[in-house]
């Protein structure tokens, strides 16, 4: 079994994807999946957005993110 890393792992406070709004949560970016999960602990290597993300995706399917703030 081969366990994905994850491109980009990010902390905001705010966080926008799909119609859905979360509040202070961790967000992990693989090639084509998202994955959003509620904030619990800090995390080697997580950039802080101190503010609002918005989470789209290319036409090939890539996440990509636009800062709110």
């Amino acid at each position: 079994m081969t366990v994905q890393k994850p491109f980009d792992r990010i902390l905001a406070r705010r966080v926008i994807y799909r119609g859905h709004e979360y509040g202070l949560s961790l967000v992990e970016l693989f090639d084509t999946e998202v994955r959003i999960s509620p904030f619990e602990a800090e995390t080697h290597s997580t950039r802080f957005v101190d503010g609002t993300i918005e989470i789209t995706h290319t036409p090939d399917g890539r996440p990509t993110l636009l800062t709110r703030n």
